[in-house]
């Protein structure tokens, strides 16, 4: 007995017009549309054989009768590159120091200092990530997410107290006060 097999988005191997039941085809999904990716198989009157899965995209068949392979596709989930900061935080959420985001993401890292110091600048601790000095001392930085992971870290400096100045002008507010007191028909200290 013969059966035909109608693919649709994939090629057998052999390519006949017909086949004997039991025959063994090799089934190839067709490369992927950009933005998408091979998803599975959807299969009528062929088994697979063992070692194959419905999401493998070259898969081998028996044929058991007329048949139709059909490989689906599913869109491809963005790349994404971890982003990870020390001494700061990501976006709005003051606890967020790690989060994933694809190449071109407006990014705003904000810093955020320990009483007692104060921000001076940021440095790149590890990826590529080509800002200039001057933006390195922003805080809030924004910057558009690089095409890597990349670790950024808040530098801080410790306040200085204000000098104490050796010859304090006086403050006329500060200075003793003297006010008289009269007492009528009673005693100071027993005077």
């Amino acid at each position: 007995k013969t059966y035909t097999l109608t693919l649709t988005d994939a090629t057998a191997n052999p390519d006949k017009t017909e086949y004997n039941d039991g025959d063994e085809i090799k089934l190839t999904a067709n490369d992927a549309a950009d933005g998408k990716e091979f998803d599975k198989w959807k299969l009528d009157g062929l088994t697979l054989k063992n070692g194959y899965q419905e999401t493998n995209a070259t898969i081998e068949v028996t044929i058991t009768g007329n048949a139709t392979a059909k490989a689906t596709y599913k869109d491809k989930a963005p790349t994404t590159y971890t982003l990870t900061v020390d001494g700061g935080y990501i976006g709005d959420d003051e606890t967020k120091a790690s989060a994933d985001y694809e190449a071109g993401a407006t990014i705003k890292l904000t810093a955020k200092a320990k009483t007692g110091y104060h921000f001076t600048k940021w440095t790149v601790e590890d990826g590529t990530l080509s800002l200039s000095e001057e933006k390195l001392k922003a805080n809030p930085l924004t910057f558009e997410m690089p095409d890597g992971a990349v670790s950024l870290k808040a530098n801080y400096e410790e306040d200085t107290p204000d000098p104490v100045d050796p010859n304090p002008t006086p403050n006329p507010d500060d200075q003793p006060k003297t006010y008289t007191v009269t007492v009528k028909g009673g005693k100071i200290n027993g005077e």
